[in-house]
């Protein structure tokens, strides 16, 4: 029910976790994590650990959190570790303007004390995530999502304290089911991201605004993902309401650097399918944007790697699709990049 260690400062080595773990309804209040190693990682070091323990939560009414290692990551070294476990979620719209994060390895990425390396770790670990709603409820589901292969959100990161993540991978099914908003007046943000799902803080005076605060700097090299992303999302809102939108990538679903230090994606590829939409035919799958590399960003520079997969859907309009980048806003570079994609999208 709660992660081996509340904070970690030193180590934990050839650790393996087995089991299962179902839930419903967890505890009220503020994000409740579903994590078996750590709870918050502050300067100490996962290494060559493997998680085998299978989570599933029905009926989560409040903020969640989770994955296969640590719930929130202030800096440290998390190193040659494999998540194996199966992670599924189903929230509920009991309560609306919930939050929701959670990665194969991290969580999120809150107040960095430290740089965050994350080397050589692997997720093969399917992820879903289905919002429901009540029908009594003010709004369905939740209202902001982060899920990634590695980690789903991060929220810090500058010339001193940043995320680095390196050869890592994903090679297991990541699933985002919230198309339940049809049905209400709801315009949220979905992003999804074989590697990281969102790396910025998505604001409408952030993204008007690109030098105010919300954009961290990144580094991304050397990681895979070979795994399909379903983001079988919808939102209720207008094109420009870039903040609103449902964001696929198929390293990061969102990553915004900063200007004086671009985010960096070196020598990273992806072969996996992605697939922003697969219900049936409705006007609020437009938002969907998706890239090979990246679903949107800004100050960001991709360097080499190789794009090899299918793009989009036909089941819907779709606002942008791409082979790297499906939106920029502001300054990006681009280059070396082997692209090989087939867009697929309504005739």
């Amino acid at each position: 029910a709660t992660p081996l260690v509340k904070t970690l400062k030193a180590s934990i080595k050839n650790l393996t976790i087995q089991g299962e773990a179902t839930k419903s309804v967890p505890v009220e209040g503020s994000v409740t994590p579903v994590v078996p190693f750590v709870d918050v990682l502050d300067g100490g070091t996962l290494e060559s650990c493997t998680n085998q323990m299978n989570v599933s939560i029905a009926s989560c009414s409040y903020d969640a959190a989770f994955a296969g290692f640590v719930n929130t990551a202030k800096g440290g070294t998390i190193t040659g570790c494999v998540n194996e476990g199966n992670i599924s979620l189903v929230t509920t719209g009991q309560n609306a303007d919930k939050i929701a994060y959670g990665g194969g390895i991290v969580a999120s990425v809150f107040e960095l004390t430290c740089p965050l390396q994350i080397t050589e770790c692997q997720n093969k670990g399917s992820i879903y995530l289905k919002s429901e709603f009540d029908s009594n409820a003010s709004a369905p589901g939740v209202k902001d999502v982060g899920v990634g292969g590695i980690i789903g959100r991060i929220h810090a990161g500058n010339s001193e304290n940043y995320v680095r993540i390196f050869k890592c991978s994903n090679a297991s099914r990541l699933e985002l089911d919230c198309s339940a908003s049809s049905t209400k007046s709801a315009s949220y943000q979905y992003s999804l991201g074989g590697i990281v799902g969102l790396s910025a803080t998505l604001e409408s005076s952030i993204l008007a605004n690109p030098l105010a605060a919300g954009c961290y700097y990144l580094e991304i090299e050397d990681c895979v993902n070979s795994a399909d992303l379903y983001n079988n999302s919808i939102s209720r809102c207008g094109s420009h309401d870039i903040q609103k939108k449902v964001y696929t990538g198929g390293i990061a679903g969102a990553v915004f650097g900063q200007k004086e230090k671009h985010a960096v994606l070196k020598n990273c590829s992806d072969s996996g399918d992605i697939i922003p939409y697969i219900g049936p035919f409705v006007r609020q799958a437009f938002p969907a944007v998706c890239g090979g590399m990246v679903g949107i960003g800004g100050y960001i520079d991709v360097t080499g790697g190789k794009v090899e997969a299918t793009i989009g859907t036909d089941k819907a309009f779709t606002y942008a699709l791409a082979g790297v980048i499906g939106t920029a806003l502001t300054t990006f570079t681009i280059s070396g990049v082997e692209v090989t994609v087939d867009i697929l999208k309504v005739d």
